[in-house]
């Protein structure tokens, strides 16, 4: 049968204190992120007293068909498995594995909503299988795993090329902290795979050369290592690859159809061949354990993983026994699951501090700070070391300074888990400064089609003068529905990046607790989001520079309309937003729709372009041929149209010379890119982009305010 990763992961009892640590080996992996101890904390905690459920997902090759099991369990139940097992099955098969089923980036979503992670892999092979069919059963394949341990062979050249490819997943979900119980070779002692076929000694010496490999070479140091035998004669005595190599003991177990064993024997046996320093749970199951009978005798699972198609087989799990599992108050569900990944219990930290200023008497002055951290933030502004009154909000803005201004300012951000001050920044008082331009823009919107394979609707924008900009930006997916926008994204989220890739602020499900958002959508007239609604929404307060806002799926695998929005939410400061570029995919049916707001106080002049082939030159594959630009007004009347920018030779010559003027970069002659230059009036504009003909790609949509 097909194994996966049953992942334990966390629960601390509710009346358990996180921070005690129970009796226990502490990781194996040198350096381990701490997580990885809570993890073992909390299973250990965890064991006779709760158990956490588990489901693993369907296997699906192109990653667009995973949520089947889980949203079964929820439908029959009402509630949400805790633990999610992935497979990185596909993975060696061939790059449609990873371009497609996106297991990581999935696995790091499941982990942001709190849930559980465990991974295995049914590592398919080439070597000794039929030509072009990899398979890993023994019956299938004689790749032997004594030959892949033997430098200059071809197993080990295969063995050590696909263990590196699997690390650099992994490594993955380490840079985004999440913890990973991670069964490697699983259900060795069966044989029924390749990698126990040839007996207990190759395989641990395969295992502890993984464990160096990872650990060692690839700094993987959110893995928490699960020895999975089944349960055999010599599972443990023959088997077991060490304790120094050993987190966790991990077993599959598949009882008859109609019965719900609990194993207690098999249980005891596996706890107390390590005195019980190493936890011991259930990694895979057909039916799941009767709580009453294990509870009753101190049997101490602390984690259940029913495989994927038993959880929805009458004969293995009725619904009524999946309701009556789910909903004991000793199952932790992903909506009971405790936090452990400290997510909600985050100190603030500092992302953007505080930056140098130099401005001139009777002007106004902004400071700002971009911080992130759990729960509300609580801010405080010192000048010269001393508190100062009024200054508690992200963005500090001095109206009319004076000398008694200058000097030196830092802020003190706390939450309820701690504090943290920034650097001090000087403000000056100059004395012939350049005079900030009037604002213009007031806002900055695109819309765009997400495909279900990991598309990113990527949105920039530009400050440029003096102090700094607080805007809000929103990424809208199941709200358009409300305007009759077709397929709306589902779960947008968004990350805020700068110039040098550095991400300075995330949302996934903005929260109404937090009364600065709804203050801001009414005071920039941006349309109010229903509470619970799972669209993105956040401020900050961002010094002059150029910024990104990356949009995508949070489950790396949902497609539909997302529309991305950016703000002004201080007119008057001297510090102004002065163009927008957008890139994502585009087609007649599915265009990328770009719009601007104006608050000049006259006419203003704009280019406006719609970039396809000239993205080749950047390395952008897959883009738009033929973009057709669209520029309407906010009503739908026609004002601009263009396709193929220097067919006209005197339109050419205009976009050309403007472009130049504003800084970007230039369009090749007889290039199918799309230009134009519209004198536009106070108010909004919209840039349609679809294409000349049929075709779907990439196009990268660009605004720029005129000089």
């Amino acid at each position: 049968m097909f194994t996966t990763a049953r992942v334990l992961l966390v629960v601390a009892l509710l009346l358990a204190p996180l921070h005690l640590r129970a009796a226990g080996d502490p990781p194996v992996t040198p350096g381990a992120i701490p997580a990885v101890g809570w993890v073992l904390d909390l299973l250990r905690e965890t064991s006779g007293k709760k158990i956490l459920s588990g489901q693993q997902e369907r296997i699906d090759w192109f990653g667009l068909d995973n949520e089947g099991n889980i949203d079964f369990v929820t439908r029959a139940t009402g509630l949400t498995p805790a633990v999610r097992g992935f497979d990185f099955m596909f993975y060696t098969v061939s790059a449609d594995g990873r371009s497609g089923q996106r297991a990581a980036e999935r696995a790091i979503h499941w982990a942001r909503r709190g849930g559980l992670v465990q991974f295995c892999i049914h590592w398919f092979v080439d070597t000794g299988s039929a030509p072009g069919n990899p398979k890993f059963y023994t019956s299938e394949t004689s790749f032997d795993i004594r030959r892949a341990l033997e430098p200059g062979t071809p197993e080990n050249a295969e063995f050590m090329r696909e263990m590196d490819l699997i690390a650099g997943e992994l490594a993955k979900l380490r840079d985004a902290g999440v913890p990973v119980i991670w069964r490697p070779f699983h259900e060795c002692s069966g044989g029924w795979f390749w990698w126990g076929a040839k007996g207990p000694e190759p395989f641990k010496q395969a295992y502890r050369l993984m464990f160096d490999r990872y650990t060692r070479v690839h700094g993987l140091t959110n893995l928490i290592w699960c020895y999975n035998p089944t349960e055999s004669i010599g599972a443990l005595e023959a088997w077991y690859p060490g304790d120094d190599v050993v987190d966790l003991i991990g077993l599959d177990i598949y009882p008859s159809a109609g019965t719900h064993p609990h194993y207690p024997e098999v249980f005891r046996r596996f706890r107390d061949f390590t005195q019980g320093r190493k936890p011991v749970t259930l990694t895979e199951n057909g039916p799941i354990p009767d709580l009453d009978a294990m509870f009753a005798d101190g049997t101490g699972w602390p984690s259940f993983c029913t495989w994927n198609g038993f959880e929805s087989d009458p004969a293995q799990n009725s619904t009524a026994f999946l309701q009556r599992v789910y909903r004991d108050p000793r199952t932790i569900t992903l909506e009971t699951m405790p936090d452990v990944y400290r997510q909600r219990s985050r100190p603030p930290s500092i992302a953007l501090a505080p930056r140098n200023l130099t401005v001139t008497p009777g002007t106004t002055a902004s400071l700002g700070v971009v911080a992130n951290g759990s729960g509300t933030l609580r801010f405080q502004w010192l000048r010269n070391g001393q508190p100062l009154a009024g200054g508690t909000e992200a963005t500090l803005t001095l109206p009319r300074v004076a000398a008694a201004d200058a000097g030196t300012y830092a802020v003190r951000i706390a939450n309820e888990f701690g504090s943290v001050e920034s650097p001090a920044a000087t403000l000056a008082l100059g004395t012939n400064p350049t005079p900030p331009g009037p604002p213009q823009l007031a806002n900055l919107s695109t819309r765009a089609a997400l495909g279900t394979r990991g598309d990113l609707l990527i949105a920039g924008f530009v400050i440029q003068g003096e102090g700094v900009k607080r805007v809000l930006i929103r990424a809208i997916g199941p709200t358009l529905s409300a305007f009759a926008v077709p397929s709306p994204l589902p779960d947008p989220a968004m990350t805020l990046v700068d110039e040098s890739g550095r991400a300075l602020a995330e949302s996934d499900d903005w929260s109404p607790a937090d009364a600065s958002l709804p203050a801001a959508f009414a005071a920039t007239g941006a349309f109010a989001l229903p509470t619970g609604s799972r669209d993105a929404a956040l401020i900050a307060s961002l010094p002059p520079g150029s910024y990104t806002v990356l949009v995508r799926s949070a489950d790396a695998v949902s497609g539909g309309t997302v529309l991305a929005e950016i703000y002004d939410l201080a007119p008057t400061a001297s510090a102004r937003l002065v163009n927008l570029s957008t890139r994502g995919a585009a087609s007649t049916s599915q265009p990328l729709i770009a719009g601007f707001v104006s608050r000049a106080a006259a006419p203003r002049a704009w280019l406006i372009r719609a970039a396809g082939p000239a993205l080749t030159r950047f390395g952008v594959e897959g883009a738009l041929p033929d973009p057709q630009l669209t520029v309407t007004s906010p009503t739908g009347e026609w004002i601009a149209a263009n396709s193929g920018w220097s067919r006209d030779p005197v339109g050419a010559a205009v976009t050309a010379q403007r472009a130049a003027q504003a800084g970007a970069f230039p369009f090749v002659a007889d290039a199918r890119d799309a230009a134009v230059v519209v004198d536009r009036a106070p108010g909004g504009t919209t840039a349609i982009i679809g294409a000349a003909s049929t075709a779907r790609g990439t196009v990268l949509a660009e605004i720029y305010e005129l000089p």
